[in-house]
C-alpha cells in the first residue's frame, strides 16, 4: 500500500489531485513546508521544478533530510560551463501567470561532485538522460542539442548503516594499508549508453 503526500503551490492542481486520488494527502504550499517539518518519507520525488530553484544545494540537503532511502529529481544538464542562475538570462514564463522563473541547466560534472560530499550520505547515484531537440518555450543558456534532460535517483545510506570514512590529504594515507578511496556508486546512462565521468 502506498501512502502518498503531494505538495504543490498551485491550488487548482491540488483540488484536481484530491478528486482523482482521495486517499492521498495533498498540501497546498511550497517545499520545504513547515507542515512537513519533522516528517520523513521512504521515497521523495521532485519533478519539473528543480531547474527553477536558485539555491539548489540547500534544496538538495532538505530533500535528503526528508528521505529515509530514495530521492528522485528531474533536471537538465550540460557538459561544460557553469550553471547560469539568473532569471533574466536563463528562464521561462511560468504556465498561466506568465511570471518569469529560473531555468537552471546544471553542469553534470559539478552536480555529481556535489552529490559526493559526505554530508549527503549517498550510497548510489543513478542518472538516466537523453537529448531532446525541443524543450518548449524555454530560454536557456544552452542550445537544445546540448541539453541532457533526465532523472537522477539517489540512494542514501540508512541511519543504522556504517558510512565509509572519507579521508583527505596524502599525508593521512602514508602507512595506512587499510585505506581504500571511496565515493558513492555512480551510474550514468545517456541515450541508453553508459557515460564515463
Amino acid at each position: 500500500m502506498i501512502n502518498a503526500t503531494i505538495i504543490d503551490p498551485d491550488s487548482q492542481a491540488i483540488e484536481q489531485g484530491k478528486k482523482k486520488y482521495p486517499k492521498f494527502e495533498f498540501i497546498n504550499d511550497y517545499y520545504p513546508s513547515s507542515i512537513l517539518k519533522g516528517r520523513k518519507f521512504d521515497y521523495v520525488s521532485i519533478q519539473a521544478l528543480f531547474p527553477q530553484i536558485p539555491n539548489y544545494k540547500e534544496m538538495l540537503m532538505d530533500l535528503v533530510k526528508s528521505s529515509n532511502k530514495y530521492i528522485n529529481i528531474s533536471l537538465t544538464f550540460k557538459l561544460s560551463g557553469l550553471p547560469v542562475i539568473d532569471k533574466d538570462l536563463s528562464y521561462f514564463y511560468y504556465l498561466d501567470n506568465g511570471e518569469r522563473v529560473y531555468q537552471v541547466t546544471h553542469n553534470l560534472y559539478l552536480f555529481i561532485n556535489f552529490l559526493c560530499i559526505h554530508e549527503l550520505r549517498l550510497k548510489k547515484i543513478r542518472f538516466f538522460g537523453y537529448h531532446t531537440p525541443n524543450t518548449g518555450d524555454n530560454f536557456r543558456d544552452v542550445p537544445n542539442h546540448e541539453q541532457i534532460k533526465g532523472n537522477i535517483l539517489l540512494e542514501k545510506f540508512g541511519e543504522h548503516e556504517d558510512y565509509p570514512v572519507r579521508m583527505g590529504g596524502v599525508s593521512q594515507l602514508i602507512g595506512n594499508k587499510n585505506y581504500k578511496p571511496w565515493h558513492p556508486d555512480i551510474d550514468i546512462v545517456i541515450e541508453n549508453k553508459p557515460f564515463a565521468l
